[in-house]
């Protein structure tokens, strides 16, 4: 599934660390098939970003990895961060300039519409968010899609249901996604990207990256030693025919998931090319 969601994601325009399926092996014995995924921080040096944070709990920053020596440009950032919940009384046209001049908001709502799309259950503190050094705006990395199609998110249910139960977010565990859901304007907006969201996402990407995925286990899993060895990891053989019972019972649910949220936003208009 985490396979899965990279591949999806990039094909949203959602940059994804480098990530691979493998082999493992130790002292020269197979234990079992891996998903190889790089570190952040490492994809980050990629894209020479100057700076980059792990999203923590309570708008927090939980790591910063930092590549500039500038103690200001440090500063900076920082305080470009937490300006995205620092918004007081904005409102509407005001509170959308000022979301857009602190990262790119677009590229977030698509984030925050996929893991919609898919029930991610805990994805508020999975945030990664860099800085572009052209644009010197903050944009998303995808990371850690292990804990899919659930039926409600780890957290932020209560806020959800309690007070914006109809809105189209999966969690509001995080103040900016509240604010995004609470002001009708910028929700509007978001709304838009969802539904270009699921245009990209559909049944013809749904069909072909499941099967990216199960190729390349099907592959690894003609090895029968790479399946008995994750015994270690899983504690049962790997199987190729309950992994495709698996993946394409999800690509299933996500179709028909899909439909129905099309139906809700069919009065939303796209902006045309």
């Amino acid at each position: 599934r985490n396979r899965w969601s990279y591949l999806t994601m990039s094909q949203l325009g959602i940059f994804p660390p480098y990530n691979s399926y493998c082999t493992l092996f130790i002292n020269d014995e197979p234990k079992g098939i891996y998903l190889l995924v790089e570190k952040p921080q490492s994809a980050s040096a990629t894209l020479k970003s100057p700076y980059m944070i792990r999203r923590g709990e309570q708008n927090g920053i939980d790591n910063e990895y930092v590549r500039t020596s500038s103690k200001e440009e440090i500063k900076h950032y920082r305080r470009q961060f937490r300006s995205l919940y620092d918004v007081n009384s904005m409102k509407a046209n005001a509170l959308y300039a000022h979301l857009r001049n602190v990262l790119n908001i677009n590229e977030y709502f698509t984030w925050v519409g996929f893991n919609y799309l898919i029930k991610n259950g805990d994805y508020a503190d999975e945030l990664f968010l860099y800085i572009n050094p052209d644009t010197k705006l903050f944009e998303v990395m995808a990371w850690d899609y292990d804990d899919i199609l659930k039926e409600y998110p780890h957290e932020g249910k209560r806020a959800r249901n309690s007070m914006l139960r109809n809105k189209m977010l999966f969690s509001l565990e995080d103040d900016l996604d509240m604010t995004i859901a609470a002001d009708e304007f910028v929700y509007s907006k978001y709304l838009i990207s969802l539904k270009e969201v699921l245009q990209k996402v559909d049944s013809t990407v749904l069909a072909t990256t499941a099967q990216t995925v199960l190729d390349e286990l099907e592959i690894l899993s003609n090895d029968p030693l790479n399946c008995k060895a994750t015994m270690y990891l899983d504690r049962d053989q790997f199987n190729i025919e309950n992994a495709s019972f698996d993946i394409n019972r999800c690509m299933k649910y996500l179709r028909n998931r899909r439909t129905i949220i099309l139906d809700g936003l069919r009065h939303i208009q796209l902006p045309k090319n």
